[in-house]
């Protein structure tokens, strides 16, 4: 069931990444969405720099790291008209992290402010009803899917850290369990493997081992969102 997390005029759905305030969507993405969905994860507790660099940027240098920390802290300050010498959301802990102060409240998703017509509520009850039943029959829905530890192709032992990190972080965004790659006790599997020149993605039918989607990211902030499409929209 989706659920929002809601913080003064503010709500944010975290499985979708999805920020509102008072009911009017604010664009907010990538990184800085990360970090927020970190911050709101603990509220009143400190979040420390080591955990963004390892959870958000793993391979990137310590100066690497600080630019884009700076960049990313800015913009999601800005989404949230917030300052950081007088926070009302996100206090700084100079050397340390951040924290986030203001009360949290977790609950469904939040309607927004705005005057609601029932009628047009009325319809899209029906329209969605129809749709399901359309759905039900004419497409099977997908009955359970999995993770199987990611490979270290890169050749540098060191690496494997770094794969199973990814797929940790996988799992965690996904809500998917992390099982052995035997494993058949699943409908769909995602694997991959991280080389030199980027990281593979592959979703897997496991009782025929048929690839049914596959790309390959330099980056790892676009995965998650792309598999959990893929999985909600494979035949």
């Amino acid at each position: 069931m989706s659920y929002r997390v809601r913080f003064g005029a503010y709500d944010v759905d975290p499985q979708a990444g999805d920020l509102r305030k008072s009911g009017m969507r604010v664009r907010l993405g990538g990184q800085p969405m990360q970090i927020l969905l970190m911050l709101l994860d603990r509220p009143g507790e400190v979040v420390s720099r080591e955990e963004l660099q390892q959870r958000i940027w793993p391979a990137a240098s310590m100066e690497e790291f600080d630019a884009r920390l700076s960049t990313a802290m800015r913009k999601l300050r800005e989404a949230l008209r917030d300052s950081a010498d007088q926070p009302r959301f996100i206090e700084t802990l100079p050397r340390r992290g951040f924290r986030f102060i203001a009360a949290v409240n977790t609950d469904q998703a939040a309607p927004p402010a705005r005057r609601v017509d029932w009628r047009w509520i009325a319809a899209a009850i029906a329209a969605v009803a129809i749709a399901a039943i359309f759905v039900a029959r004419y497409r099977p829905a997908m009955r359970s899917a999995a993770i199987v530890p990611f490979e270290n192709i890169t050749g540098d032992r060191s690496q494997k850290s770094r794969a199973d990190g990814l797929t940790n972080r996988l799992a965690a965004r996904l809500r998917l369990p992390v099982i052995p790659r035997t494993s058949k006790d699943v409908d769909m599997i995602v694997t991959g493997s991280v080389s030199r020149t980027g990281i593979s993605v592959q979703l897997i039918r496991a009782s025929s081992g048929e690839v049914i989607w596959a790309r390959t990211y330099q980056s790892e902030e676009p995965i998650a969102r792309d598999v959990g499409h893929a999985l909600r929209n494979a035949p």
